[in-house]
């Protein structure tokens, strides 16, 4: 017979067995422990021989003389289960753990590579889980520090607490990493740490021996600010090279980008006479600060690769905390030297210096100081350059990119060794619109001295222009080349020939080829240049209209066209 209640349950910790459970067998059970299944086996082994609870601490037999069973399950404090072996006094894993997990739920959110992410299940209040790495037990870590930015640790979103010191140095809190191979890989990684002995938290890279890895730390913010106590400058002779200096240190903030205007446009030099010149200056169109300082230096700039040692040579002269809004006239200079001044501002004990600026009597001239090409095929051009110190030349002005400058040869002499030559190369002017281009010879070292040279080309190939004269009489309409029309109408009355005068304009000689018999030209063909033709136009004796188109022909890739219409 069917032993269908075999091990079924029947009072506590008992089953049946047989048709009428006469054999009156244990059931299974199942049991918990706190002792680890892995470093403890002998332990529950130990236990499972003597029939006795698998409790660390008071433990003893099963209650009401229990057994146990082969079958019977225990879980340990990780939820795994494990099934018993009564015969062996042994048991195994049998991959089966309950649900730990009940505090949290799926988002329904993975990750690129599976991984789930969870969701505190607790409706109010939500359990908030800490990272706490301590040896002391139930330590109450949420109560230091007393507050941050007014707030009380416990009510932070996470509190991260550790007061374990591995190396008797540091409080570890956090390691980054990416690393796999041990050594090669050791700069994959980024730590936080607490340095008890500086009293300073620690995020880096550091290797036994205090050297720092190459590891780089990139803060992706539109403002970092470095805030501490009003009135305090911690930075001293003792500070470490390297320390980063905030503009609270500083407090001159008016030297920086874009407060600061390296060349306003009124500080500026110029030549007075041969031997005399003057600087002005406005200190506030350098920075917008009443308070700024500043110091004007002028000297004689070094010319060549030979230096002198006399003191006299290129001595600076210094006027020191010089007037907000004012100027200097500066004497016994020479027209052949090169002058350089600029103004070096304070804030604060803090400097910055203008942009560098040159002086010097320059001349330059340029020969032609146009030119005007007579026909739009490509050609070279060269201009003479006449300067007392050294020159560049630039394109200024280029339509169509038709200039280039091939070279700029100095040939001067002993005198005159500045003096020089520009050659130029043009290309042909294809379109139909002239071309004027500039070439801008400027004096050398950063002057404003510079004259601009001018290169008119004529349009290139174009077919006859037609428009009426001011004096004519007819009613010539005009339209986008290369099509016109004009109308001669009898006004419903039939009279005479009707004459009107068109001018043809065109540098290419031009002809018609087909005339119709009623229209008559003066000329049907003409060479380069303005042509006045006369078109007379015979009677319409018919009621209907009539027209005709005359071909400007001109060696182009279509003719010039004129559209005649005239009434019935």
């Amino acid at each position: 017979m069917s032993e269908k209640f075999k091990y079924a349950p029947g009072r506590p910790g008992y089953g049946t067995k047989g048709d009428k459970g006469e054999d009156g067998k244990q059931g299974l059970a199942m049991y918990f422990t706190d002792l680890n299944p892995t470093t403890q086996s002998s332990t529950i082994n130990s236990r499972i021989e003597n029939n006795q609870s698998l409790w660390s601490i008071g433990f003893g037999p099963l209650p009401d003389g229990r057994i146990y069973v082969t079958g019977d399950l225990f879980f340990d404090s990780e939820g795994l289960a494990y099934e018993i072996n009564a015969e062996t006094n042994t048991f195994e894993y049998k991959f089966a753990s309950l649900n730990m997990g009940g505090f949290f739920i799926p988002l329904g959110i993975s990750s690129s590579d599976g991984f789930q992410r969870y969701f505190n299940s607790n409706s109010s209040p939500k359990f908030i889980i800490d990272n706490v790495y301590t040896v002391s037990g139930a330590i109450d870590y949420t109560d230091v520090p007393e507050n941050i930015y007014g707030i009380e640790p416990k009510d932070f979103a996470r509190i991260e607490f550790t007061n374990i010191k591995p190396n008797g140095d540091y409080n570890p809190f956090t390691i980054f990493s990416s690393g796999e191979v041990i050594g090669s890989d050791d700069h994959k990684a980024l730590a936080i740490v607490y340095d008890d002995t500086n009293n300073a938290f620690r995020l880096g890279n550091l290797d036994l021996n205090g050297n720092v890895r190459k590891t780089n730390l990139i803060f992706d913010v539109s403002l970092l600010q470095h805030k501490k106590e009003n009135g305090k400058n911690t930075f001293n002779a003792n500070t470490p090279s390297g320390s980063l200096l905030s503009n609270y240190e500083i407090a001159a903030n008016t030297l920086f980008d874009p407060n600061f205007i390296g060349s306003p446009a009124s500080f500026e030099g110029s030549f007075l006479t041969t031997t005399t010149c003057y600087v002005k200056w406005n200190l506030n169109d350098f920075v917008n600060d009443p308070n700024i300082v500043g110091d004007l230096v002028f000297l004689e700039r070094a010319q060549g690769t030979t230096f002198s040692f006399d003191s006299s040579t290129l001595r600076p002269i210094i006027i020191s905390n010089v007037p907000n809004d004012s100027s200097v006239v500066i004497s016994g200079i020479s027209s052949t030297k090169v002058y350089t001044y600029y103004m070096k501002l304070y804030k604060n004990g803090w400097s910055r210096n203008s942009d560098v600026q040159n002086l010097y009597l320059g001349s330059i001239d340029v020969f032609p100081k146009s030119y005007t090409l007579s026909a739009s095929d490509a050609a070279n051009v060269d201009f003479d350059v006449s300067a007392n110190f050294t020159w560049n030349a630039s394109i200024y002005q280029n339509p169509e990119n038709f200039i280039s400058i091939t070279s700029c040869p100095s040939g001067g002499d002993m005198i005159s060794p500045n003096d020089g030559s520009i050659f130029i190369h043009l290309t042909e002017n294809a379109s139909t619109k002239a071309r004027l281009g500039k070439i801008r010879v400027h004096l050398l070292p950063g002057s404003n001295i510079y004259k601009d040279v001018s290169v008119y080309q004529p349009r290139g190939t174009i077919g006859p222009e037609l428009y009426s004269p001011a004096n004519s009489t007819s009613n010539f309409s005009y339209y986008v080349w290369p099509f016109y029309s004009m109308n001669a109408s009898t006004n419903g009355t039939i009279k005479g020939s009707y004459t009107t005068y068109i001018d043809v304009s065109s540098n290419r000689p031009w002809s018609i080829d087909t005339l119709p018999p009623w229209l008559t030209l003066s000329a049907d063909a003409s060479g380069a240049g303005k042509t006045t033709i006369a078109l007379t136009v015979d009677p319409n004796y018919q009621i209907y209209s009539r027209n005709a188109t005359l071909d400007f022909y001109y060696g182009g890739d279509a003719p010039v066209q004129l559209y005649i219409l005239q009434d019935g």
